[in-house]
């Protein structure tokens, strides 16, 4: 069995091959999967709002606003797509 430093405050424990998680890891695995589903019931929120949005547009043709809301949103989700795979875009 040996132990890896990975950072001052996380040690790995590696025997057989095996990764066995710290008190700090599992922390760290938890918080993820809980900002993993905000993240996703913020994603569907944001598809229905998109949804709303358009009807709202149909509505109002002319409007311009309603364009310039879009390129606000679609450079926002730019900079989320980009900090998540950078180099993508």
């Amino acid at each position: 069995m040996k132990t890896i430093k990975t950072s001052r405050l996380q040690d790995t424990t590696v025997t057989g091959g095996q990764t066995k998680m710290n008190k700090q890891n599992r922390i760290a695995a938890v918080e993820y999967d809980q900002k993993q589903k905000e993240a996703k019931i913020l994603l569907k929120a944001i598809s229905s709002a998109l949804k709303k949005h358009e009807k709202e547009q149909s509505q109002k043709i002319e409007d311009w606003g309603f364009v310039g809301d879009l390129d606000r949103v679609n450079s926002q989700l730019e900079d989320i797509l980009k900090s998540l795979v950078p180099n993508i875009i």
